[in-house]
């Protein structure tokens, strides 16, 4: 019931500050302008609460879209992880496998929520997309959700021969894909990753010193979300950096990747810090950077405009790659 009302109420809100203060980045539309302001406020009223709390009220305001129709969702069990499946309708056996990892600071976020995001991409990628229910902290530790995407990730790829698989995630999970390319690394599996897709990844958690808060108030994070979202998920784990922190990553080492981040949120300076990285080692990446956007706005459609051109050009990249099958 009170999440209902504080649901209720931090809509009010924010729709009354957009007729009282309609001022907005030319580059965003009104309904995109409503809902950064209604994501940053929650996440705003959020720090200092439980974990829960946030989880709660985001269940509520979960999107739906007309994508889910034309799409076939199937939960499935892989690995002994939950995961949700979406295949476009009218693609009987897709050549394509996305394993989607979702953000939120490893302790908010699933695989449901995102229903209308992962159905999208499915049909622009005439790709079955995959995506994971992974463990969230504080309940599970920081290794728990590296472990399941690791654990999924390997059966697919020793499953399905035969395709190609991509590797996607934003913020958070994009941070788990690196953590999984690594892994793979480790085990000699690498080369059955064709490329890999990192939505604003959240790089370098233990350091804010590589946040650009000059971006605060033009993007739904600022230091003191990521803060307490870092606190609830690294408690006594410093000896794990190393899965959440990628500061150092070799990236001589990782198939091509393609990299979207928003201009206005305030991980582009980390996410620039990587690009430079790849450029020096000449990996065969791509980079998008969409001006005046937040964090993560692709995952918002279909109430965001923009994401659909972003999405767009995903599903573009993904049919583009080459297969890496062996």
């Amino acid at each position: 019931m009170w999440a209902i009302f504080d649901v209720v109420r931090i809509t009010s809100i924010t729709l009354i500050s957009c007729i009282s203060s309609p001022k907005k980045f030319p580059q965003r539309s009104w309904l995109s302008e409503f809902t950064f302001r209604l994501a940053k406020r929650l996440l705003q009223e959020s720090v200092g609460k439980p974990i829960p709390w946030l989880r709660t009220r985001q269940k509520i305001l979960k999107l739906y879209s007309p994508d889910l129709l034309k799409t076939a969702k199937q939960k499935e069990q892989i690995a002994g992880v939950s995961c949700l499946a979406f295949a476009p309708k009218k693609i009987a056996n897709p050549d394509t496998i996305i394993i989607y990892f979702h953000g939120g600071g490893y302790v908010v976020g699933s695989a449901d929520g995102y229903s209308s995001t992962l159905a999208k991409i499915a049909l622009v990628a005439k790709a079955k997309v995959i995506g994971l229910e992974y463990r969230l902290s504080p309940e599970h530790s920081v290794p728990a959700a590296q472990e399941d995407c690791l654990a999924v990730t390997q059966y697919l790829i020793t499953q399905h021969k035969d395709k190609k698989v991509i590797l996607m995630g934003d913020s958070a999970g994009g941070g788990l894909c690196l953590a999984t390319l690594n892994a793979l690394g480790n085990i000699g599996l690498l080369s059955r990753i064709s490329a890999a897709v990192l939505i604003s990844p959240w790089l370098t958690p233990a350091d804010s010193n590589t946040l650009e808060l000059a971006h605060e108030a033009s993007d739904i994070l600022d230091h003191s979300v990521l803060g307490h979202w870092f606190n609830s998920f690294n408690t006594g784990l410093d000896q794990h950096k190393r899965l959440f922190d990628f500061t150092n990553i070799n990236v001589n080492a990782l198939p091509p990747l393609y990299i979207q981040a928003a201009g206005a949120e305030v991980f582009s300076k980390q996410i620039q810090c990587l690009v430079e990285k790849l450029k020096q080692a000449g990996n065969a990446h791509k980079y998008d950077i969409f001006e005046k956007q937040f964090h993560v706005f692709q995952t918002f459609a279909p109430l965001v405009r923009e994401a659909d051109e972003a999405l767009e050009r995903i599903g573009k990249y993904v049919k583009g790659i080459a297969s890496r099958v062996e």
